[in-house]
């Protein structure tokens, strides 16, 4: 039997590098997190903190700010503490759907962030035809589609 022929390295070198930037939102397990295009950052928010109760809010991070660039995103009408909800979209308005909630189980359901000028607001929708209530789906947008497959369900109990 012949061996499988030894992997190579192809292109440069990759290091990760942790970093802990001011205002930082902190250790965080099952957070949600999505790249919006439009305003280019990165937002993070909710999840389980280290005593593990779900966490609120939510912060944005602009890579291209000097030292850091962590900040409260300051909106009305914040979602419930949940954990392991995924983001959907990648540019406003993004949506945010089902995950866990402090007693882990499950959500199913669907906000929208719509910001403005004078701020941010989330704003429940109700779908028509809601798929069941889970967490840890694998979601993505293909345009104005939203898409999801999987996750975890809770049945019986």
């Amino acid at each position: 039997m012949r061996k499988p022929p030894k992997a190579r390295r192809r292109g440069p070198t990759l290091k990760w590098t942790q970093r802990t930037e001011p205002g930082s939102p902190g250790r965080r397990y099952a957070p949600s997190m999505v790249w919006d295009s439009q305003k280019q950052r990165v937002l993070v928010g909710q999840g389980y903190d280290q005593s593990g109760s779900a966490s609120g809010g939510f912060q944005a991070f602009d890579p291209a700010a000097d030292g850091g660039g962590w900040s409260p995103l300051a909106a009305t009408g914040v979602p419930l503490k949940r954990a392991a909800a995924p983001f959907l979209g990648d540019a406003q308005p993004l949506h945010l759907w089902g995950g866990l909630d402090d007693y882990g189980d499950p959500l199913g359901d669907l906000y929208r962030l719509d910001e403005l000028d004078g701020g941010a607001a989330w704003t429940p929708l109700v779908p028509a035809n809601p798929p069941t209530d889970r967490a840890y789906p694998l979601c993505v947008s293909v345009g104005p589609r939203r898409l999801a497959f999987g996750g975890f369900l809770i049945v019986g109990f």
